[in-house]
């Protein structure tokens, strides 16, 4: 196999995409240089691919919401569900062929041609389409003013002494590497995108086109929307950019208290590595076992420290 031996051995992931709003689509061109970390050779690539867990009722996702006594998606008519279309997959440039698996379809195997041995990479270029789901199931989807993305695009799994394959099963716990992100995507100009990558962007005639760029990261939120209700909050090295419930506190005192609170958690846990922390109030009303909406409240949450479980620092740790 034609590998690229480099020194740098971090994973990179380039996605060109474009929202279609009318169908709930997004056209992705995808191109992911993966490096072998390992020690151990490799012969088979695996990715995971959780936009296919919203394809029909008999997915690792459809029977744990069953589970969980959430019939919604049992139910539900084919438009609110997602799946994802995969219209090619090549590697070093050479057409590859890939397998889904039956019982986890939310995970594509690709047979190697040829042996990656440790410290090489390989290139995979993916052309995809993902329909997005409703935003009803699991928190993440189509929402009433436009769309709340997480784990919406395909990503390696991880290797470490064996491949650690998940399906979606609705607790967000997604194990990915450390990834450089260069995002560009189209989207109508009526709506706007936060995200937890630091953007750019250039308005068109129809369209807004965003460029989102950042290292080592893992999680990519895309928060697209008609009315954004994000706020961002200046501290002294770092911005806060949140949607959450801030009862109104002003924003200076707002700043001071996040300040307190940021200072307190890196003495403890060490200097965040990015400037920007992205907290979305979706995601924190997801957590079962903290039913809050506030961001204070979230932010005081790592007083509650319980085997790292704490809600702010899932979001405050994720990229590191």
């Amino acid at each position: 196999m034609s590998c690229y031996t480099v020194t740098a051995q971090t994973n990179t992931i380039e996605i060109d995409a474009k929202l279609d709003d009318k169908k709930d689509l997004l056209h992705i061109n995808q191109k992911t240089v993966y490096y072998n970390n390992s020690s151990d050779t490799l012969n088979t690539i695996f990715l995971h691919n959780w936009s296919n867990s919203y394809k029909d009722k008999n997915t690792p996702l459809g029977k744990r919401l069953i589970e969980d006594y959430k019939k919604d998606f049992y139910f539900s008519k084919e438009k609110d569900k997602g799946f994802t279309k995969i219209h090619e997959i090549t590697v070093n440039n050479k057409k590859a062929t890939f397998n889904v698996k039956e019982n986890q379809p939310d995970i594509i195997e690709i047979p190697l041609k040829g042996l990656l041995k440790p410290n090489d990479s390989l290139i995979i270029a993916t052309n995809y389409i993902v329909k997005i789901p409703s935003a009803k199931f699991t928190g993440y989807g189509k929402t009433k003013n436009g769309y709340h993305l997480r784990f919406w695009h395909i990503t390696p799994a991880v290797y470490n002494k064996k491949w650690q394959l998940m399906s979606n099963l609705n607790i967000d716990d997604l194990y990915e590497n450390l990834t450089n992100y260069t995002i560009n995507i189209s989207i109508p100009k009526k709506y706007t995108i936060e995200s937890n990558l630091p953007q750019k962007k250039i308005k068109q005639k129809s369209n807004t086109l965003y460029y989102l760029k950042g290292k080592k990261r893992k999680d990519i939120f895309l928060h697209i929307d008609s009315l954004n209700q994000f706020k961002s909050f200046k501290l002294k090295d770092k911005k806060i950019i949140t949607d959450t419930n801030l009862k109104n506190i002003p924003r200076d005192t707002t700043a001071k208290i996040i300040n307190k609170q940021i200072d307190f958690i890196e003495g403890f846990l060490g200097k965040h590595p990015h400037n920007e922390i992205f907290i979305d109030a979706a995601t924190i009303k997801k957590i079962r076992y903290m039913k809050f909406t506030d961001f204070l409240d979230g932010l005081n949450l790592f007083l509650r420290i319980s085997g790292g479980k704490s809600t702010f620092l899932k979001h405050f740790l994720k990229d590191i």
